[in-house]
């Protein structure tokens, strides 16, 4: 978790940065750490990636995303206008806690909320479908869909991504890189050629992808 220095990267770049900071709600003195990264740091946004094979879930078995504990935090957040990312993983794992989530959700009604990686789509589950009726019930006003890392299948990840567009709208969608470990295999540049000479999406659904919806 290296908040520090996302915090040192947006003070240094103001005009071109903003932070997200991240925690796990089940350490000591978690409230500690909240402030610190809202308040000392001043983050707008928070992401919990909830992963089984990367994140909170791996080390947490019994996480509940719809338990008190994240309902806490989430109602802080609520409170505090201050945007929450979730990273589910990908499907059948412990982690992809899609009812738990819209269960949440229900209960926080003016939490901005983003599903990262647009609930991942993959080329070898065979559960778009399924992923796609989620993102129908997921989908409102306050939550949004970031599209981190839909480019290692190509033109399978384009067109799920195209479908949730169609779902949810161009300007609720905002791409990511997933970084850091995606620049070991591609060039920033690239990430952004990657989806933007896709063939896929219109100028004026990609001003919202690239920039629009995360301004």
């Amino acid at each position: 978790f290296q908040n520090s220095y996302t915090a040192e990267a947006v003070a240094r770049y103001p005009d071109r940065l903003t932070g997200s900071g991240t925690f796990d709600p089940y350490c000591a003195k978690a409230d500690a750490i909240f402030t610190n990264l809202t308040e000392n740091y001043g983050f707008k946004n928070l992401k919990f990636e909830i992963s089984q094979g990367y994140g909170l879930t791996g080390y947490h078995p019994d996480l509940d995303i719809n338990g008190k504990l994240f309902d806490r935090y989430f109602s802080m957040c609520e409170e505090r206008d201050i945007t929450v990312t979730v990273d589910t993983g990908t499907w059948g794992t412990d982690s992809f806690q899609i009812d738990g989530i819209m269960d949440m959700l229900s209960r926080h009604k003016d939490l901005t909320f983003v599903v990262a990686h647009s609930l991942f789509p993959t080329v070898s589950d065979n559960h778009n479908e399924e992923r796609l009726e989620y993102i129908k019930k997921l989908s409102g006003e306050n939550v949004y869909f970031d599209v981190a890392n839909l480019h290692l299948a190509k033109d399978t990840q384009y067109a799920y991504m195209r479908q949730v567009m169609d779902i949810v709208g161009a300007d609720h969608m905002t791409w990511g890189t997933d970084c850091p470990w995606v620049f070991l295999l591609w060039s920033y540049a690239e990430l952004v050629d990657f989806v933007c000479n896709s063939g896929y999406f219109s100028e004026t659904e990609l001003n919202h992808l690239m920039h629009d919806t995360a301004a």
